[in-house]
């Protein structure tokens, strides 16, 4: 499958190449951490990744948030019912639930590294970029049985059920400012 690469700055370039070829569009949530951009939901023809190689974990990312905008975050979240402790799995389970074609989850947001889970600094030509890999699975079980009652919920194991983001987002787009 081609995708067109978001790296957050191509918006109108990448919607045009979307609408003139039919070719989906990689949509990083994490350039959208913010209440009113989240609002805007993933297009069916797109990719949707949590993070990605070049960006911080969620949770080295969230750990920098103001406390203003992790309220706003997860009150965010929280009327959309998404009541998960964690930050990852707020939003690995909200990306699931978007229309978007595909959803990518990184392996350190499904397990909530921080920033020893980076893959590249783009900034740092000299570290230790792409160097990390899984030490073990032990960590993996219990994540892969909730991944996969989300799946299901939102209709993504083939079984017909239909995707509930869509009719949740109608019903809660006031009080979301942050």
């Amino acid at each position: 499958m081609l995708t067109a690469e978001d790296q957050g700055e191509l918006r109108p370039t990448l919607k045009q190449i979307e609408d003139e070829f039919g070719i989906p569009v990689m949509d990083v949530l994490q350039y959208r951490m913010e209440t009113k951009l989240l609002k805007h939901k993933c297009t069916e023809n797109s990719v949707v990744y949590t993070s990605f190689y070049d960006t911080p974990t969620l949770e080295q990312d969230y750990a920098n948030f103001t406390n203003n905008r992790k309220i706003a975050l997860r009150r965010f979240f929280k009327k959309r019912g998404y009541l998960h402790r964690p930050f990852h799995d707020l939003v690995c389970h909200y990306a699931i639930d978007s229309d978007a074609v595909i959803v990518m989850l990184p392996m350190q947001d499904v397990i909530g590294l921080k920033d020893f889970g980076r893959i590249n600094d783009p900034t740092d030509p000299h570290g230790d970029n792409w160097t990390w890999k899984l030490k073990d699975f032990k960590v993996f079980p219990a994540e892969l049985d909730k991944i996969h009652e989300w799946l299901q919920d939102a209709g993504r194991l083939g079984d017909g059920a239909p995707r509930k983001q869509a009719a949740e987002d109608e019903n809660s787009d006031s009080e979301d400012e942050e």
